[in-house]
């Protein structure tokens, strides 16, 4: 049923007889509009409309959780994989290391050598000669055994950086599908 304009001029006919002059104070504080204003039905039905949506939206966090808790282990398998080609970078330091030592002790080697040449330059020409044919092929060898580690260092190198690339290409990946997961989740 609506109130007309009508019914609101007598009911404030009849307030004021009844109550006095605060009546008009009273009647301007009516709403305008009774169809306006929500029942405890109507306020029931939305509160069983937001449980819902809640619940709902209860079911999609704990879907995004098992999405992150799947990232996270594919992330400490990445971890695992770097620590190991860490673990191989290591080892490899260390045979670059030991390869360092042994031409260092070549290198003294080759420095006491000439320093005895040095001390029998002034002796018998022979010796001499033999001498400077002992470090030709001393050299020879040094030059052979620095190809070899050469070989070694090269050896190692290329599928150690292939490794790091292909483990930098992953992290990138997981972090474009995290980036574009959260842009969609943040649209939706």
């Amino acid at each position: 049923m609506t109130t007309t304009e009508t019914d609101f001029i007598e009911l404030h006919a009849e307030l004021v007889e009844a109550i006095g002059p605060v009546a008009t104070k009273l009647m301007q504080h009516l709403p305008p509009d009774w169809t306006q204003l929500a029942t405890k039905t109507d306020l029931a039905n939305l509160g069983t409309e937001l449980r819902g949506e809640i619940t709902g939206v209860r079911g999609e966090m704990e879907g995004v959780r098992g999405e992150i808790t799947g990232v996270r282990g594919e992330m400490e398998g990445i971890r695992g994989e770097i620590t190991g080609v860490r673990g191989e970078m290591e080892g490899v330091r260390g045979e670059i290391t030991g390869v360092r030592g042994e031409m260092e002790g070549v290198r003294g080697e080759i420095t006491g050598v000439r320093g005895e040449m040095e001390g029998m330059k002034e002796g018998i020409a022979g010796q001499f000669e033999k001498l400077r044919g002992e470090m030709v092929a001393m050299e020879g060898r040094i030059n052979k055994q620095l190809a070899a580690v050469t070989a070694q260092i090269a050896k190692f190198s290329l599928p150690i950086m292939l490794t790091m690339t292909g483990v930098a290409l992953t992290v990138l990946g997981l972090t474009i599908t995290l980036i574009i997961s959260g842009a969609l989740t943040g649209a939706a």
